[in-house]
């Protein structure tokens, strides 16, 4: 079997509200770039990656530029059973001008996709294929952004309550754009909202200085966090271990870090407890295992960051993921997600605080190709 074409399709909608967070720009849309690789047996597979901001001025253009332009004719007419030697030759194709962000990305991207048209090769799915350990994970509910004009904590209560109806046992919330003393303030009013018997976790995305974050750290000790997501930038390892070595609460890290390499210094560098692989971007579904395999050997929980239509199949073959990060339907940045994937509805909704893993070839997922063709931009 060869591989005979590759096609991308970028796909993006405007955000229906503020949505802010640690981040120095707020994101001002939700981009989608899709992959469908076809082979000379019939079979097809298909991935996606997500990115935040306009199209025009986004990573996404970029990576699918790097799909269609440098992995390619790394590609084209490989077979694709072949995952690892084909992962390894574009890695090593692109490594002068790659190594991390983009270029990851765009071989993530192709990994995904070549995993996808193995589980319908063999027609099995893709967490069997990868060893299989879990019919359900556990997740929790992720959001608690800032909101334009915010005033007080009525929205960010209301928002939670919303996340506990549908038994959600774990909440997050962002932080990192305030200062420190205010940030304490609306995680304060989160855990009074919940309660003590429900898992609170705070992501700063990169918003604050060591400094910043050692001050809130000590403030949030009495609020007994599971853990502090990227207090500091991914590359600031000196600052990861400062943090980690003046609090007792964890923290978490790896949504903005690429390959096993990066990771192993997060982690022994760096000083954090939790791992947050994500599979869009640290170099696809071969590389996601090669990661949790390492954080398992040390002893570190696998969370992956977002795209649990995806990290679902990941959560069920490994023994390192004890839960998923999962964003609702109704969430600015994932209603445009949940819309272009028309099933299984196990991907769109939980039950008990529990996800079910599709039972479809590869990923199990399928797409709707009406709301993709009424918002490509190509």
């Amino acid at each position: 079997m060869k591989i005979v074409d590759m096609q991308t399709t970028l796909v993006s909608r405007p955000l229906a509200e503020y949505v802010g967070s640690g981040h120095l720009y707020p994101p001002t849309a939700r981009d989608i770039l899709f992959l469908r690789v076809d082979t000379d047996a019939g079979v097809s597979g298909t991935g996606f990656i997500t990115g935040l901001g306009f199209v025009d001025g986004s990573e996404i253009r970029v990576i699918r530029q790097i799909v269609d332009t440098a992995l390619k004719h790394l590609v084209m007419g490989e077979d694709p059973a072949f995952t690892e030697w084909i992962w390894d030759k574009m890695f090593r194709g692109t490594i002068r001008f790659g190594r991390k962000g983009a270029v990851l990305r765009a071989i993530s991207l192709v990994d995904i996709a070549l995993w996808d048209l193995k589980g319908h090769v063999y027609e099995a799915p893709l967490w069997e294929l990868l060893g299989g350990h879990k019919r359900e994970v556990p997740v929790y509910g992720s959001g608690g952004h800032y909101q334009a004009g915010e005033k007080g904590h009525e929205k960010l209560r209301a928002e939670v309550q919303e996340l506990l109806d549908v038994g959600f046992r774990g909440i997050k919330m962002k932080v990192g754009g305030r200062s420190p003393y205010e940030d304490f303030e609306r995680t304060a009013a989160m855990r009074e909202a919940i309660g003590p018997g429900v898992d609170l976790m705070v992501d700063a995305n990169e918003g604050w200085t060591v400094h910043q974050a050692i001050q809130f750290a000590k403030l949030a000790e009495p609020l007994h966090l599971a853990w502090i997501e990227e207090p500091v930038a991914n590359d600031n390892l000196e600052g990861y271990r400062r943090i980690a070595e003046s609090t007792a609460t964890p923290l978490a890290a790896g949504e903005n870090e690429y390959t096993r390499y990066g990771f192993y210094q997060l982690i022994h560098q760096g000083g954090i407890l939790v791992c947050q692989v994500d599979v869009t971007r640290v170099g696809g579904v071969s590389e996601w295992m090669k990661v949790a395999n390492l954080a398992s050997a040390v002893g570190i929980p696998v969370i992956p960051h977002g795209v649990h239509e995806l990290h679902v199949q990941l959560a069920a073959a490994s023994s390192a993921v004890p839960m998923l990060e999962f964003f609702p339907s109704n969430s600015p940045i994932q209603s445009f997600i949940t819309e272009c994937i028309s099933g299984p509805d196990t991907v769109k909704q939980v039950s008990g605080g529990t996800m079910q893993v599709p039972i479809g070839h590869g990923f199990g997922l399928s797409y709707d190709a009406e709301v993709i063709d009424r918002y490509r931009t190509d």
